[in-house]
């Protein structure tokens, strides 16, 4: 699947600035310790940046949840643990070693091993174990602190007959809609009897495959959100999507071996809202997949992207806010009553205790971040707390990742603002090239160089906005698009501009890749055209 490179994990070394003026070496933490940071860049804006490790588990509020739970625990309140099953499409990447934390049964190591693993710790690939962890491994990896895994298959293997089925079954895995015949019968068992979370896909703007749009209104779908709020370029959008959950191309997961990974898609969505309903259903055992799909979306998180579309779910993933409400709900006797219980708005009603944690957290600077990142979960529509806690996070250097939690009307102007910057440079980019190919005295098949630039601003425009200010930059992106031309029938242009490059640039373009440039472009074509101009001699001859 398509997915921007993966990006540097590098960690925190240099000091940052306070509100206050003072500089700290270390970045306010709501972990016990500081993990570093991942460096981001925003395909959209070209803009760079930096995000804590776990932004994604702190921004549906993961560690808060834990926290929460461990009250219950403490307060003696019942906790009923949740099997999940993981299924996959196709062969499940699995190293026992590698799921720390993780409750596996013998008897999910056995069906794994029945898919012909051998040795079982084979390490074919890290999607079925990052899934897996995320789902339930140590903190601050996984995102549930109750759920068991129970079953880690694939779907065609999975027998719904003859064991009991988990309570949540997380499918993150790709099936096409050719393979699908395969798989249908075993899932169209199991779908109604247990709650099934799918991810949406990452093939925008195409609509997400069959298994998806058959079976939206019988699962939970969910779709990915970037550090910034909106949605994943890549997301994939049906009408029944349920929720957004933190990935992109940036959330921390545990691979085979016990490494620490990037993790990607709505891939890495899906297993954040199966943790979550692990956790809400521990408290609540007998909730049903639209109760929970009723309480996903009341308690989500508003960001930008639900300031410009209404066709990607109603939020972001609130794990803390729905656990709050989940014990409200116990509170009030729930399952009695539940659909008066569910729809009641007091219920969901955080204001007061919001505000109050919003100014101890004035008060007292020991809690600000941890009593203004409760505040901005409990009552994510009040501007003001979600003001000082992006500001909070800017302090500290983690601009982009504040705006996540920023009013999300003045984040969407930011993102204008810097989109406009991008058109700008980008503009200046095609200008320059076009002067490029002027000075070399190559004719230039207007129609196609701008049907190439048309493309490359549809695909890659952050890219060439880059280059801008770069004048060998300019030219190596002057010389691939020469090559478009010549593989469009006009060879002239890029045969001028590589012995123009070989004049200004002489380090820029070894006589290896020139060659290269050459063959790639004018190779096939050449012979063509030595075809085409042989046999109009020889037609000339005729006549």
């Amino acid at each position: 699947m398509p997915y921007k490179a993966c990006l540097v994990v590098v960690l925190l070394c240099s000091c940052v600035v306070l509100e206050s003026g003072t500089k700290t070496s270390e970045i306010p933490s709501v972990w016990q310790e500081d993990y570093g940071t991942i460096a981001y860049q925003d395909n959209v804006t070209n803009e760079n940046g930096k995000l804590t490790k776990f932004w994604a588990q702190e921004a549906i509020g993961a560690p808060e949840s834990r926290e929460f739970i461990a009250e219950l625990k403490a307060q003696g309140v019942e906790i009923k643990r949740q099997g999940i099953g993981v299924l996959e499409s196709e062969m499940v990447s699995f190293d026992k070693k590698g799921l720390r934390g993780v409750d596996i049964s013998i008897e999910a190591f056995r069906q794994l091993c029945s898919i012909k693993i051998k040795p079982c710790n084979k390490h074919l690939g890290d999607h079925g174990t990052l899934v897996t962890n995320l789902i339930a491994d140590n903190s601050p990896v996984g995102i549930s602190s109750t759920g068991i895994i129970s079953t880690i298959n694939r779907i065609g293997d999975f027998n719904v007959e003859k064991k009991k089925l988990p309570s949540i079954v997380n499918l993150s895995g790709f099936i096409s809609d050719r393979s699908l015949p395969k798989y249908q019968e075993a899932f169209s068992h199991f779908v109604d009897q247990t709650i099934v979370v799918l991810s949406s896909g990452n093939n925008f703007p195409e609509l997400p495959n069959r298994l998806v749009t058959q079976y939206s209104k019988k699962t939970v779908v969910v779709g990915s959100v970037d550090p910034t709020g909106f949605v994943s370029e890549f997301s994939q959008s049906i009408d029944d999507l349920v929720v957004l959950a933190p990935s992109d191309v940036f959330v921390t997961s545990r691979g085979a071996a016990g490494s620490l990974e990037l993790f990607n898609g709505t891939s890495g969505a899906a297993p954040q809202v199966t943790g979550a309903l692990a956790d809400i259903k521990s408290i609540l055992p007998s909730l049903t997949r639209d109760e929970s799909i009723l309480l996903l979306k009341r308690t989500s998180t508003p960001t930008a992207i639900n300031q410009v579309s209404t066709a990607n779910g109603a939020g972001t993933l609130n794990q803390y806010r729905a656990l709050r409400v989940a014990k409200r709900l116990k509170d009030k006797g729930f399952p009695t009553d539940r659909q008066a219980l569910l729809n009641d708005d007091s219920i969901y009603d955080f204001k007061n205790e919001a505000q109050k944690l919003a100014d101890d957290a004035i008060t007292d600077p020991k809690l600000r971040l941890k009593n203004l990142r409760k505040a901005f979960f409990l009552d994510p529509d009040n501007t003001p707390i979600r003001k000082s806690l992006a500001d909070l996070y800017s302090s500290y250097n983690l601009s982009i990742q504040s705006r996540f939690y920023d009013d999300p009307q003045q984040v969407i102007k930011l993102k204008n603002q810097r989109i406009k910057l991008v058109n700008r440079d980008f503009l200046s980019t095609t200008e320059q090239v076009r002067k490029l190919f002027k000075d070399a005295n190559a004719t230039i098949p207007t129609y196609t160089l701008n049907k190439y630039f048309g493309e490359m601003s549809r695909d890659n425009k952050p890219a060439l906005a880059r280059v801008a200010s770069d004048p060998e930059k300019i030219m190596r992106t002057a010389i691939e698009a020469a090559g478009y031309l010549a593989d469009n029938g006009a060879v002239e242009p890029l045969q001028l501009l590589v012995e123009r490059a070989k004049i200004t640039y002489p380090d820029l373009l070894t006589e290896k890749h020139i060659s290269k440039i050459v063959k790639k472009h004018t190779g096939n074509l050449g012979k063509l055209i030595n075809a085409i101009k042989k046999n109009a001699t020889l037609l000339k001859k005729v006549l």
